[in-house]
């Protein structure tokens, strides 16, 4: 039978395929190529051009543009590089580079912008194209090289205008009159972070290389979703007429939102002290500031522009650090382990002649797709999935349905897959045997939420057993290898105890107050009703000397001693026999060997969340066959927790700290745990706090003084 997770609601989102360009450091012809494919595919105002030198090398002016600004799905060579040159950039980019050559013909390799468009949006569409256009021409509006290309958009409706005027080629960057502002119909913006962009106008002469770069590339960087902003290209001749000016002033003044400075004006072949004269010169004040303000009107647009408008010259340009394009939809899915289907309409209304071919589907929403963004955890769900900007996504065909299936991996699995990309594999680790054993005999591992339950387990467990390994490492020249097994081994012959809960109480290394018989009896009832603790009465013999336990179900009425049948007595004080406890093997061994931290900390995640897998112990073998342990590893979604415990605070030395810390890193956890029985110094954990930051990690701790996990910042722990 399937594996039915149930029903939830899954988002879906529709995005271009993105790509990036490397072009030669002032090649107007490869500038030029790079423009015209962009112009033909959807979203190609978003894809950046990146100069590159002939060994494949990107200036530190340009790298921050690939990778962190921009996360390109494909990378087009241009600049015609050797395949050794390619070979560096696709390591480097973790991108394939692929020469523009083999993009191929047609539109099946592409998703062209008409794809993106329905027919009745394209009827009546008015696109403006340069007649001769100058190198700001390409870049500013776009173009269309192919007469065949401009017939098809004619015969589906839409009004292609060639001019040389360059007003009306800056308008239309105004008004989404042009090829390029058409490519980015639909794209959508679903996040955006730190998403206030600045309006831009950019002055440039007619073929200045490295204005028409520059500002292509601050333009695929700026919002085009939410109140988005402008950008304009265009020269000082077209900025300083009237007939621009004013419908720019009122663009601006339509915004949802003021901000000062109004705009920033920028070039790059024009000094700054020139652009301000021309800026003051038609009646804009000129920002001297350091700092942006914005202030929204929460969809209240104002109905006149504003009184003044105030000009940045050549600043920085802020862009968001993080934005997710596309269209969404949702849809509720029956989930499957195996198979999930997703059959929906997709959220692109797309031409129905033009509108397939390639493009990428943004799966959210379900709380199973939440996962450690690592290449083989994301092929789990499909085998083609891969993480683009931490989000789960699929390359897919769009079309008007979308049909296809994906998996729900187990956190077992996904974990497993997570440690393999690392050349790692975990299994239970001697202790994590015990501790697996003794879990899947509870309904919960809150059982073992509090340190009272491990102190009276403790003082159940058997004296020998407790100082066996101790002894051994003192009396006998053993490795810790060759001490497990002869623990192993002898561990189950030793005699189990038998107390009183008085003695329990008396024998527990806790704080009276906290451990009174009531706790006593109750924390009893709860490990007898999980099969780990036995009650009953035991029976001395005078004969033989021996004392021997019995279950409550199996006392004989009588007292007969179990070893050598003769008649005996019931052990108790004055009032009469008195009922004793007695942990049952596998909860013995799991205490001598060291567990009872183990359960507390799997509680204490589990307190966490429910969900949350938990090895309790496990041996992490490396590809070079050489292993480490570590107490605790755990995955809830796409947070790894991996760790250390302890029964004393002492045994937390700076050097097992550091050592722990370094196997969490290695594993690839998101979080360091150290659990402990015991307070933990506050120092030791500042240490800890400070080492796991400095490897990007959070510290969790569990020590005793509450159930739940306290994360510890390594700023107030340093204080």
């Amino acid at each position: 039978m399937r594996d039915y997770l149930g029903e939830d609601v899954l988002n879906l989102d529709v995005r271009p395929v993105r790509a990036a360009y490397l072009v030669r450091q002032g090649s107007v012809k490869q500038l030029k190529t790079a423009i015209a494919h962009a112009c033909g595919r959807w979203g190609g105002m978003q894809e950046p051009i990146v100069p590159v030198s002939p060994r494949g090398r990107i200036s530190a002016e340009w790298a921050p543009l690939l990778g962190k600004l921009v996360v390109p799905d494909q990378v087009f060579d241009v600049a015609g590089l050797t395949s050794e040159a390619q070979a560096f950039l696709s390591t480097q980019l973790g991108v394939q580079v692929t020469p523009i050559a083999m993009l191929g013909p047609g539109r099946w390799s592409i998703f062209h912008p008409l794809g993106a468009h329905a027919p009745d949006e394209i009827v009546g569409m008015q696109v403006l194209l340069p007649r001769r256009p100058k190198l700001l021409d390409w870049t500013a509006t776009g173009t269309i090289t192919d007469p065949e290309e401009i017939a098809q958009w004619k015969q589906l409706g839409a009004h292609l205008v060639e001019t040389d005027d360059p007003l009306a080629l800056a308008l239309a960057q105004l008004n989404g009159q042009t090829v390029i502002g058409k490519s980015v119909h639909q794209c959508g913006e679903l996040l955006a972070e730190n998403p206030w962009n600045s309006s831009i106008v950019w002055l440039s002469e007619p073929n200045s290389y490295r204005d028409c770069l520059e500002f292509w590339d601050q333009r695929s960087l700026m919002s085009i979703g939410f109140d988005r902003e402008l950008a304009v290209l265009t020269t000082p001749e077209v900025f300083a007429r009237p007939e621009f000016l004013r419908p720019l002033t009122a663009w601006l003044g339509n915004r949802g939102h003021t901000s000062k400075p109004t705009f920033v004006l920028v070039s790059r072949s024009i000094s700054t002290d020139t652009l301000k004269d021309l800026a003051g010169s038609v009646g804009f004040v000129v920002d001297e500031g350091k700092q942006m303000t914005v202030s929204h009107h929460f969809g209240r647009r104002s109905t006149e522009p504003p009184a003044a408008i105030s000009v940045a010259v050549n600043k920085s340009l802020p862009v968001s650090t993080k934005v997710l394009h596309g269209i969404r939809t949702t849809t509720k899915v029956q989930m499957f382990r195996d198979k999930t289907n997703i059959r929906t309409a997709s959220p692109l209304r797309s031409h129905p002649m033009y509108g397939w071919g390639p493009v990428r589907l943004r799966l959210s929403g379900l709380p199973e797709l939440q996962a450690p963004r690592s290449p083989s955890v994301a092929t789990l769900f499909h085998r083609a999935a891969s993480w683009v900007q931490g989000e789960l996504e699929i390359p897919i065909d769009q079309a008007p349905m979308l049909n296809l299936d994906i998996a729900l991996p187990t956190q077992r699995s996904v974990l497993d897959a997570a440690l393999l990309d690392r050349g790692l594999r975990a299994e239970l680790s001697p202790p994590g045997r015990y501790a697996q054993a003794v879990l899947g005999r509870l309904d919960s591992a809150q059982l073992f939420s509090s340190v009272t339950v491990a102190r009276v387990v403790e003082a159940l467990t058997g004296p020998l057993s407790k100082r066996l390994v101790q002894e051994l490492m003192s009396q006998a020249d053993l490795s810790g290898e060759q001490l497990e097994i002869v623990a192993a081994r002898l561990g189950p012959r030793l005699n189990l105890v038998a107390m009183t809960t008085k003695q329990i109480q008396e024998d527990a290394r806790a704080d009276p107050q906290r451990l009174n018989l009531t706790v006593v009896v109750e924390i009893l009832d709860h490990l007898s009703f999980a099969g780990l603790v036995h009650r009953g009465l035991v029976t001395e013999c005078a004969a033989c000397g021996i004392s021997s336990f019995s279950p409550l179900p199996t006392v004989d009425p009588i007292a007969t001693c179990p070893a050598c049948g003769s008649r005996g007595r019931f052990a108790g004080d004055g009032t009469g026999p008195q009922l004793q406890y007695r942990l049952n093997a596998l909860l013995d061994q799991a205490s001598a060997n060291g567990v009872l931290g183990h359960l507390y900390a799997v509680a204490g995640l589990k307190r966490e969340d429910e969900n949350t897998y938990i090895i309790a112990g496990a041996s992490i073998e490396r590809s070079d066959g050489s292993r480490s342990e570590t107490d605790v590893l755990a995955i809830s979604r796409d947070r790894i927790t991996s760790g250390e415990v302890k029964q004393s605070a002492k045994r937390f030395t700076p050097e097992q700290v550091d050592h722990d810390i370094a196997l969490s890193v290695e594993i690839g956890a998101n979080r360091h745990l150290m659990a402990c029985l015991e307070p933990l110094p506050k120092p030791i954990t500042a240490l800890a706090a400070r080492l796991a930051a400095k490897h990007g990690l959070r510290l969790v701790v569990l020590d005793g003084t509450t159930e739940e996990l306290r994360h510890i910042d390594p700023a107030e722990s340093s204080s």
